[in-house]
């Protein structure tokens, strides 16, 4: 049998692999922060899974919220998916504007906080 091309990989994939220590997994993205409350026993599972793969817990949750997404999109109907990819085109353009750029610029005056 083929071997799986690792870019062929899905997010919930990959963070298997993470936690059954049958692979490695790294990625660069821009980031922002955002405020987040879990419930409680999710926080927990997240934990877990950070500790069993060593990594930490925002790598973990951002394979679990990309294996959310790409889950959720496969199972869509055509129309649905659509506006998903408007609405996303839009976020997308606002985050990514000069203004939006620079709510997430460390400024040097800031370093020294």
């Amino acid at each position: 049998m083929k071997e799986k091309d690792p870019s062929e990989f899905n997010s919930a994939e990959i963070l298997a692999t993470l936690l059954q220590k049958s692979g490695k997994a790294s990625f660069q993205s821009v980031a922002k922060s955002v405020t987040l409350r879990l419930p409680a026993l999710d926080l927990c599972t997240i934990e877990a899974f950070a500790r069993v793969t060593g990594d930490n817990r925002n790598k973990v949750m951002c394979y679990l919220i990309r294996a959310g997404i790409e889950a959720t999109k496969a199972i869509l109907d055509d129309a649905t998916l659509a506006n998903i990819e408007e609405a996303d085109k839009e976020a997308r353009g606002q985050a990514f504007s000069d203004k939006g750029r620079e709510a997430n610029i460390l400024m040097d005056s800031e370093d020294d906080k």
